[in-house]
């Protein structure tokens, strides 16, 4: 094939295209500035979906162009010899991380050890697939030493680390990043802060939503800016080395998740299916320099098959996957297959391992997305009517009569205090569902959020769940609130008492 050009693949971790959108299937620039930006230079496949809703078999089908197997369950090379590292090992100079996968052989990428080490990792890896599947099959979180709240400045130590210069072979470089994946801890810019608990509150089991999505949905958001401008930091690092314009460059999400009430978080359900299985492909071919949207029916199968398309090589083992180009004319519009397990709701076709996704209703559903209706810089933090006084002094606003209510804040004493700062608060209250709440932090509005219903195994019956705007940090961490009231252009604030 001769000089072949490099390959920059990123993998994002729980990441739904409805997420990124802005209510008229565009990547919002506001929030995703960086990846909209890219988008200009890609072809984006608007429709492409998972074949898997678990990182355990959608990578693998990412990087192998074939279906997942619940009867080949670990994701390693063992399982899956013929992948994106093995076809290019002898053309590319390879650095890749993985962060839950183990597909690229250990000649190719060696491992730390030697020695008695090594046979103590033999065994430890043993032991990890034996007590791993167990645990993966009764439901358990999956990710060790993959979710620590730095995994962000570790992607952003390594593309420092990486010499993108152009050289002798081309390189292959491969990030699977676990994010925007929980738990979400990561503002906008970066920095980080603190919960109440690891688990997001409503979210029983790490399963279903009993309560608390617009809090969840909301830090998933910022956290996927913060995303946003690690990409940013690495598409910049590729265009100051002089190779971006002539890699093939691709950022693809392995599976979504859901913020559905009532629904599951990741399994397949009527409500949300589209949420779970609709994911962003946007592939910059070798030399592409105008964007493109390709709403064809890609699968994430397609990847592998596309990128050595691409580089102009083949596929030395039988792919279920094609290259993207032939999608239209060898798969019909309406075949989204899910691998179907117990941690779905909607039921397999008859005779098959996969759920048949209803690909019509998906698509329209993923294109109406908007996660965020507000417009403006601050648009995340706007809830309700009242959203805009975020940030504004209270003494500016009108004040009125105290309201005869309470709420008991969790935690009183820590908010918006410490290091990183605890910036989400949970309030049982008797108010009345659907009465809007300013919580205010040393004298500035630093959150607006309606009551809503508890979670079941809470106290009381309602709830006051809101996450702080980060400006609210740094001060003494008096905190008040008020019932806000009236038309939105006008308010009028009526004191609450607050109390641990």
């Amino acid at each position: 094939a001769g000089d072949l050009p490099p390959v920059v693949v990123v993998v994002l971790d729980a990441l739904p295209t409805a997420s990124l959108l802005d209510g008229t299937g565009r990547i919002d620039p506001e929030l995703y500035p960086h990846l909209a930006a890219f988008a200009e230079d890609a072809t984006w496949y608007r429709n492409h979906t998972t074949t898997a809703a678990a990182t355990f078999q959608a990578v693998p089908a990412l990087l192998t162009g074939r279906l997942p197997e619940l009867s080949a369950p670990m994701p390693d090379v063992a399982f899956h010899p013929g992948n994106l590292f093995s076809l290019l090992a002898g053309t590319h100079e390879i650095e890749a991380v993985e962060q839950i996968t183990r597909l690229c052989p250990a000649d190719v990428c060696p491992r730390e050890g030697g020695g008695a080490l090594r046979k103590l990792l033999g065994d430890a890896v043993e032991w990890w697939r034996g007590g791993l599947l167990a645990e993966h099959d009764a439901g358990a979180r999956i990710l060790p030493g993959a979710l620590e709240p730095d995994r962000l400045d570790e992607f952003l130590a390594w593309v420092e680390d990486q010499d993108f210069t152009p050289g002798e072979r081309p390189g292959l470089w491969f990030y699977h990043l676990v994010m925007p994946h929980d738990p979400w801890v990561v503002l906008d810019d970066g920095t980080r802060y603190a919960a109440l608990d690891e688990e997001p509150y409503g979210l029983a089991w790490h399963d279903r939503w009993d309560a608390g999505t617009e809090v969840a949905r909301q830090r998933h958001v910022l956290q996927l800016q913060a995303v946003d401008r690690a990409l940013g930091v690495l598409l910049d690092e590729l265009r100051a080395a002089g190779t971006y314009d002539d890699a093939l460059v691709a950022v693809v999400g392995d599976h979504g998740e859901a913020f559905t009430p009532g629904a599951r978080l990741r399994g397949l359900g009527e409500a949300q299916f589209d949420q779970v299985a609709w994911t962003p492909l946007l592939i910059k071919a070798p030399g592409q320099t105008e964007g493109a949207v390709d709403d064809a029916n890609v699968l994430n199968v397609d990847l592998l098959p596309t990128i050595a398309d691409l580089l102009g090589i083949g596929v030395p083992w039988e792919t279920y996957g094609v290259p993207a180009r032939q999608v239209p004319s060898v798969r019909p519009p309406d075949l989204k297959p899910v691998l179907s397990d117990a941690h779905h709701d909607l039921e397999p076709a008859p005779d098959s391992p996969y759920i048949m996704l209803d690909a019509a209703e998906g698509f329209a559903r993923t294109m109406a997305a908007d996660p965020v209706p507000g417009e403006g810089e601050g648009a995340v933090w706007q809830r309700t009517r009242f959203g805009h006084l975020v940030g504004r002094p209270v003494a500016e606003l009108a004040v009125g009569e105290p309201a005869d209510a309470e709420l008991a804040v969790r935690e009183l004493d820590r908010l918006a205090t410490g290091d990183p700062p605890l910036l989400e608060l949970l309030a049982p209250t008797d108010l009345e569902e659907g009465t809007v709440v300013a919580v205010e932090v040393d004298g500035t509005v630093a959150a607006v959020a309606p009551v809503t219903p508890a979670a079941p195994d809470d106290d009381g019956d309602r709830v006051v769940h809101a996450l702080l705007h980060p400006d609210a940090a740094g001060g003494d961490g008096r905190v008040a609130a008020h019932v806000v009231e009236g038309p939105a252009g006008s308010p009028t604030l009526r004191p609450l008492r607050v109390v641990d």
